[in-house]
């Protein structure tokens, strides 16, 4: 629509002026004096959208498959041991289950720290380094905390890799996990 001789793009995007949410499909106007996409509004519920961007992020996933997989052995163990162990007992519970499933893991990977492009003579120690590209750091703690995440945090830094989880077995009554993406 360009009424005014002007070709435009309109408004486009969420309106929940009546409690619901709406998003559109595209038409031009350029009724409201901006250049812009319009909308005709669909309407959708607040938990639809919800549902909608849960969706859409979980498209936008790194290493997506990697990572379903890696939860998957993390859930299984957890199934099978519980809560209450110490972190090395679900280590090596991982190890196996790592081994059954096919997934590519190293354990307690050596992770080089650089200063100034000089390799220290201290290093990180991660869990386990999965795919060649997932870090993975095993806790068994009564709350992950931003210490934790800070420690993931600093491997992925060190390292090339992008993603990092962070699982917590002491978690009661299901397991706790973070996705940790730099």
């Amino acid at each position: 629509d360009d009424r005014d001789g002007t070709i435009g793009m309109g408004r486009s995007g969420w309106d929940d002026r009546d409690g619901t949410i709406g998003m559109g499909r595209s038409g031009w106007d350029d009724r409201d004096g901006t250049i812009g996409l319009t909308t005709k509004y669909t309407k959708y519920t607040k938990k639809q959208k919800k549902v909608e961007d849960r969706r859409r992020d979980m498209a936008d996933l790194i290493y997506r498959e990697e990572s379903y997989n890696i939860m998957g052995a993390c859930f299984e163990v957890y199934k099978h041991m519980g809560c209450g162990f110490l972190e090395a007992v679900y280590q090596e519970c991982l190890e196996i289950e790592f081994t059954e499933r096919g997934i590519p893991f190293v354990p307690q990977r050596q992770l080089p720290i650089l200063y100034k492009d000089r390799i220290l003579e201290q290093y990180y120690m991660a869990d386990f380094v999965c795919y060649e590209k997932i870090v993975l750091e095993v806790k068994a703690v009564t709350q992950l905390t931003d210490e934790h995440r800070a420690q993931v945090l600093n491997y992925l830094r060190a390292t090339s890799m992008r993603l990092g989880l962070l699982i917590n077995f002491k978690s009661y009554p299901k397991i706790e996990y973070e996705r940790i993406v730099l």
